[in-house]
């Protein structure tokens, strides 16, 4: 049969919305940095009483540091990944502990018995790959009194007193805390708190072409050390113990001033690309904290650089490297 209708170039009926360069549905809110907090075995580290009476360490492997311990209570060395590996727990430069065979993931428990105690001792050595040095003449310098050197792979000089915070989650390089019991009785099960969740800049570390434009810091005017870079990538010195109004100086890897600003205590600011000569962040950069009034400057020692010209320094990677 013929068509009914004849043929026609025109549509049938007109479009029932006109178009437009307005997308039809508005965009989700942008990505937000979630954080959570971590499961406290001591809280603040007040030396409130509370004792730790069996503590739980899981070899991860690695050399993260992630902890809330001031920085001069804590000695972390060495990195490895090895499987099976010795681990070995000490206090005094007694050996309380051994573990010849403990695998990528595998957990041991220490309890206060091990010391000859009722609960845990002021501090404890762990040293991951026992005896088998890490090829440095004369072993490591760890500066402890535990011990003048770590003799393995990778060794964690940590307080378990509760006269610092410690809790589920904290890394000490290849070791990470994932349970306890107090003398309270409490333990890990009765945790409302989880592991913290980092908003990463650089999400694994794995140079995977990942590079920053722009990196704000806060001064918090403390000392507290919690990251998660490999233990020997990062410096961090002094103590800015709270100074109220400090001058910060920012240099990249060679030690050249990129930035100078005055900031107060809870204040942020920005480190852009386009402050380093390239137009991209070096590969690390060094935050000196100085006092504003005179610009008080000290010498510390940091690996990284000739020395720390302030009260505090840090010097961490950039590049997601790290």
């Amino acid at each position: 049969d013929a068509p009914t209708v004849a043929p026609t170039a025109s549509p049938t009926e007109s479009p029932s919305v006109a178009p437009t360069s307005a997308p039809t549905f508005s965009p989700t809110a942008a990505p937000t940095c979630v954080h959570t907090y971590p499961c406290s075995i001591c809280a603040d580290g007040s030396g409130d009483k509370v004792r730790v009476v069996q503590l739980a360490l899981t070899y991860t492997g690695g050399g993260v540091v992630s902890h809330s311990q001031d920085m001069d209570k804590v000695t972390v060395v060495g990195s490895t990944d090895v499987s099976p590996v010795d681990v070995a727990v000490f206090y005094d430069g007694v050996n309380v502990f051994s573990d010849g065979e403990v695998y990528l993931g595998e957990t041991i428990t220490i309890h206060a018995s091990d010391f000859g105690e009722n609960t845990f001792p002021s501090e404890i050595l762990v040293v991951v790959g026992h005896m088998e040095p890490r090829g440095m003449s004369g072993g490591t310098s760890s500066g402890t009194t535990l011990a003048p050197v770590c003799d393995g792979l990778a060794c964690a000089w940590f307080h378990t007193s509760c006269s610092q915070p410690l809790s589920v989650g904290d890394r000490f390089g290849a070791m990470q805390i994932s349970g306890f019991t107090d003398d309270d009785g409490r333990d890990d099960t009765t945790c409302t708190g989880t592991v913290p969740s980092a908003c990463y800049a650089c999400e694994t570390g794995s140079g995977s072409k990942a590079s920053l434009t722009s990196l704000t810091l806060e001064y918090t005017g403390g000392n507290t050390v919690s990251h998660t870079q490999d233990a020997d990538k990062v410096s961090v010195l002094g103590d800015a113990l709270a100074e109220a109004v400090v001058a910060i100086d920012v240099t990249d890897k060679d030690g050249a001033l990129v930035a100078v600003v005055d900031v107060a205590i809870g204040g942020t600011f920005t480190v852009h690309a386009s402050d380093f000569g390239s137009g991209s962040f070096t590969s690390e950069i060094c935050i000196t904290v100085v006092e504003e009034a005179g610009r008080k400057k000290s010498a510390s020692g940091v690996t990284t650089a000739p020395f720390c010209a302030g009260i505090a320094c840090a010097c961490f990677h950039t590049s997601c490297s790290q």
